[in-house]
């Protein structure tokens, strides 16, 4: 789920990096005008890697946290929450810097329609990740449970 996630979020920032035609995030900003899409497939794709319900990062999170916490790994629990609230303000900013306010640099248009088109498709994959989350568990669970050693 989060390298799904991840790819998208490297896609938005190649294809900025590419159309605005610098990588200092200072001389970006107010991008969504001119990028919308490009804007929201980052935000779907960053609002899994935070762990948002209902996208697919969630529920990889939670798996963590939970067997962490059930098999009593409390500080390690602790630390991954603290992780995880740092990449939500980290995430917030960045969209907020390079996509939201004013105008900073040049006004970078849409990448080209494949570039815009698979970043899309990893955030359209995102979200449904979420909803399908029931199938890959339960193959991970009917596999765990053939594992020789594994009580039944």
């Amino acid at each position: 789920m989060h390298g799904l996630a991840k790819a998208g979020l490297f896609l938005s920032a190649g294809i900025v990096e590419q159309n605005a035609g610098t990588k200092d995030i200072t001389k970006l900003g107010g991008l969504f005008r001119t990028m919308p899409v490009t804007a929201v497939a980052f935000l779907l794709c960053a609002f899994s890697v935070m762990g948002v319900p209902p996208l697919g990062g969630f529920f990889g999170k939670y798996m963590v946290v939970s067997a962490a916490v059930g098999a009593g790994h409390i500080a390690t629990s602790s630390v991954f929450m603290v992780g995880a609230v740092l990449t939500i303000l980290y995430l917030f900013r960045l969209f907020s810097r390079v996509f939201l306010g004013e105008t900073r640099g040049k006004q970078a248009a849409e990448g080209s329609s494949l570039m815009v088109a698979c970043v899309v498709a990893l955030a359209v994959l995102s979200l449904a990740a979420g909803f399908l989350v029931g199938w890959p568990a339960q193959l991970a669970q009917t596999a765990i449970s053939q594992m020789p050693g594994v009580a039944r």
